[in-house]
C-alpha cells in the first residue's frame, strides 16, 4: 500500500474526531506559504488583520509552517503575533486527511483572500514588530552597511533569476520551456539614472536581494550593493526594507516588506496582465508596466486589446511565447522618469502637465471597461504621468484616432 494511504488511513480517526467535535469546536487548518517572501509576508499580515475582532466563535485555527522558509526572520517575528505550531508536516498530513476524509475545506482557512484581505493591510498598525534589542543591532548593521545615523534611503531592487535558480533550481521550467516568471526579470543598468536621481536629492541608494545575477557597479559610496557585501543576512534584509523612506523597484516579493511596514512602494516593470493585484493591494504611488509587443504584426498591443484578448491573468513566460507576445521591459529613461515623479510626490513637489489628468483618466477608463475586477472609485492608484505622456498608443481604442 502506497506510503500516503497508509498515513491517510492512520489519521483517519482523528479526522472523525474532529468532525464531532465542529458543533463545540471548530478546527481550521492553515498553511503559510513560507517558501516564498512575499506570500510569507503578505498573506500573514492580511490574516492577521482580518481576523482582528472577527475571528468566528468557538474556532481555533492550527496554522503551520513548512520548513525550510525565505526567511528565518520573518518566522521569528511572526511567532509574537501568532501561534505557530511545531512538527509542521504532522498538521500537513492531518489538514489533508480532513480534506480527504470530510470531504471539502470546511476545516482549512487560507490565510488570505486576496480581492477582500489585502485591502485591510495598512488600515492598522502591521503585527510585525523589531524588539528594542533588534533596533540596536540593526542600527550597528546599518553602521557596517556604511549609512550615517539618521541619513535617508531608498531600497532599489531588480527581479532576476538568480535567487529561484538557487532555492528551486531544476523546478524552474514549465513543461520544458523557460522558467515561467522569467517575462517578470530585467537588467540592474536599468535603474542607473533613476539612482543618481535618488543620490542628487540626497538619498542613499540600497540595491537589496539575497542572491544576484550581476553586481551594480556605482562609484558612489552613497549606493551600496547589499547582496555584495557580507553583510547580507536575513534580518537586515527585513530590516532595511522596513527602516527606507521608500521602495523602487521590481514587483518581486520582497516589495511587500515594506508595503506591510506602511512603507512607500513604487513598482516599475509591472505585469500588465496582473494590474488588478496592485488595485486590490491600494497602492497609492505610481507604477509603470511592461509592454506587449505582437511578434506577428510588430507592432505593442493596445490597453483594450489586452482584455479583449483575454490576457488578463496570464503570468507564465510560456503563455505569453505561445500566443507571439514578447514582453518589453521599461526603459532607463521611462525608470528615470518615474523616480522624479515619485520623489516630487513624496516630497509634496509633484505638479501635473496639462494633459495629464485627461491621460490618466483615460487609461482608468478603458481598464475598467474591458477588465473583469475594474478599479474602485476610492482606489488611489495611479500610472506615470511620464509613461503614459510617452506611450499614448497604448490608449488607442477601436475606430478611435484621438489618441495621437
Amino acid at each position: 500500500m502506497p506510503y500516503r494511504k497508509i498515513i491517510l488511513l492512520a489519521l483517519a480517526p482523528i479526522a472523525l474526531i474532529i468532525y464531532l467535535m465542529r458543533p463545540f469546536i471548530h478546527f481550521r487548518f492553515g498553511r503559510i506559504e513560507s517558501g516564498r517572501i512575499g506570500h510569507f509576508t503578505q498573506d500573514v499580515e492580511a490574516y492577521l488583520c482580518a481576523i482582528d475582532g472577527n475571528k468566528p466563535k468557538n474556532t481555533v485555527d492550527l496554522i503551520y509552517c513548512p520548513e525550510p522558509t525565505s526567511n528565518e526572520q520573518l518566522k521569528l517575528m511572526w511567532k509574537r503575533s501568532l501561534c505557530i505550531l511545531p512538527f509542521w508536516r504532522f498538521w500537513s498530513a492531518l489538514d489533508h486527511a480532513c480534506r480527504h476524509w470530510l470531504q471539502g475545506n470546511y476545516h482549512t482557512v487560507s490565510l488570505f483572500d486576496r480581492s477582500k484581505d489585502h485591502k485591510l493591510i495598512g488600515s492598522k498598525p502591521t503585527h510585525l514588530k523589531f524588539t528594542p534589542e533588534e533596533d540596536k543591532r540593526g542600527q550597528e548593521l546599518l553602521r557596517k552597511l556604511g549609512l550615517p545615523l539618521g541619513v535617508p534611503w531608498v531600497c532599489i531592487h531588480n527581479r532576476d533569476s538568480a535567487y529561484l535558480d538557487n532555492k528551486i533550481g531544476a523546478f524552474r521550467t514549465y513543461h520544458g520551456a523557460p522558467g515561467y516568471d522569467l517575462h517578470r526579470n530585467f537588467k540592474i543598468k536599468s535603474l542607473i539614472n533613476a539612482t543618481n536621481e535618488f543620490v542628487s536629492r540626497g538619498f542613499y541608494v540600497i540595491r537589496v536581494g539575497s542572491i544576484v545575477s550581476e553586481p551594480f557597479k556605482h562609484r558612489d559610496k552613497r549606493v551600496i550593493d547589499y547582496p555584495l557585501t557580507g553583510l547580507q543576512c536575513d534580518f537586515l534584509d527585513l530590516y532595511l526594507l522596513s527602516k527606507c523612506d521608500f521602495y523602487f523597484g521590481s514587483d518581486s516579493g520582497i516589495s511587500t516588506i515594506p508595503f506591510v511596514f506602511g512603507k512607500p512602494v513604487c513598482t516599475i516593470n509591472y505585469n500588465s496582465t496582473l494590474i488588478y493585484q496592485l488595485i486590490d493591494r491600494n497602492i497609492a504611488f505610481p507604477f509603470i508596466f511592461k509592454r506587449l509587443f505582437k511578434e506577428s504584426e510588430s507592432r505593442y498591443l493596445t490597453l483594450e486589446e489586452i482584455y479583449l484578448f483575454n490576457y488578463e491573468g496570464m503570468d507564465e513566460a510560456i503563455l505569453f511565447i505561445n500566443t507571439g507576445i514578447k514582453v518589453i521591459s521599461n526603459t532607463c529613461e521611462e525608470i528615470h522618469k518615474l523616480s522624479i515623479e515619485m520623489l516630487n510626490r513624496i516630497q509634496g513637489q509633484w505638479q501635473a502637465e496639462p494633459g495629464d489628468d485627461e491621460l490618466q483618466n483615460l487609461f482608468w477608463e478603458i481598464y475598467n471597461k474591458y477588465a473583469k475586477k475594474p478599479k474602485p472609485s476610492n482606489c488611489t492608484l495611479k500610472v506615470g504621468a511620464s509613461f503614459l505622456r510617452n506611450n499614448k498608443d497604448l490608449l488607442r481604442q477601436s475606430a478611435d484616432t484621438s489618441i495621437k
